[in-house]
């Protein structure tokens, strides 16, 4: 991942199709969707914005930035965006031992920096080049919509010969249904699925919605479902995989550590999460923290 994103951040933007060429060349990830899971993941580390957010172009390298929290908790930041090897070596000059590199599973190195202080952060930063985005997962937090506030535009529901299935709010799961029950619904999240292509439908009070598929999830949810959880003693934050959050609250996440969450038991896990970052997002997906 670490060629890729240098690759990436060479070419500054492309196509899905080029893309998709070089991490089979790189032979990276494996599976059956690895372009897929790359660009997650290279998304969800803030490197890079992929279509529809790319503003055009399939995708778009993020501009370098020190994504970094509070800045009266210390100074420490995570490198995020374009990455090259001049850059690298100006970091390197400007915080010496204090910059540590950590390799992770299906992403680039972690690049993370620290400093006595905020201020001496601020200075070394600038030295290297790089400018400091403070409370970033807080102002990515700030940038997201609550899934129960979003305006949405009827649609109408995909005819033919569709793999039809319901999300369950009891079992927090995808349960067989058909085209015919969400035609009667007065309620409720649908996948309709083909070889070619899926589309989520959300229907309320009868009437149907086109709606990606994170955001209809917890615009049904409540409080009750339990869909996430916190522990205040290690700073972790825990989601049940069938219900991961949207892209830009994940982002907001996986920003806390700069490391991807971890898979165990159909939970995930995102590491080092402030209870401040916490709170926030349980409040915009209206959920309780448990």
């Amino acid at each position: 991942m670490n060629e890729l994103l240098l690759w990436m951040s060479a070419r500054h933007s492309g196509s899905a199709e080029a893309f998709r060429s070089k991490v089979a060349e790189l032979g990276l990830l494996g599976g059956r969707s690895p372009q897929r899971i790359a660009q997650w993941n290279l998304g969800n580390l803030g490197h890079a914005e992929f279509a529809p957010r790319a503003g055009g172009d399939a995708w778009r390298i993020a501009p370098p930035v020190l994504a970094a929290g509070d800045p009266c908790r210390g100074g420490h930041a995570l490198l995020c965006g374009a990455r090259t090897s001049p850059m690298l070596g100006r970091l390197s000059a400007a915080f010496g031992s204090q910059m540590v590199r950590r390799p992770q599973t299906g992403g680039p190195d972690i690049v993370q920096v620290t400093a006595p202080t905020a201020m001496a952060l601020e200075a070394q930063a600038t030295a290297a080049g790089i400018e400091i985005q403070w409370n970033a997962p807080l102002a990515i937090l700030a940038c997201c919509a609550r899934p129960s506030d979003l305006h949405l535009v009827p649609t109408d529901l995909p005819l033919g010969g569709w793999e039809v299935s319901r999300f369950s709010k009891t079992g927090l799961a995808w349960v067989q249904s058909s085209v015919d029950a969400a035609r009667l619904a007065t309620a409720g999240l649908f996948r309709f699925r083909s070889d070619f292509a899926t589309h989520y439908i959300l229907v309320e009070k009868g009437t149907p919605f086109a709606m990606e598929a994170a955001a209809g999830k917890y615009r049904l949810l409540r409080r009750r479902h339990s869909a996430i959880s916190y522990r205040s003693s290690d700073q972790a934050f825990t989601v049940r995989a069938s219900c991961r959050p949207p892209p830009l609250v994940e982002r907001a996440l996986v920003l806390s550590s700069g490391a991807l969450p971890t898979f165990t038991n159909g939970i995930l896990t995102y590491s080092r999460v402030e209870p401040l970052v916490a709170s926030a997002v349980a409040a915009l997906l209206d959920q309780r923290l448990r």
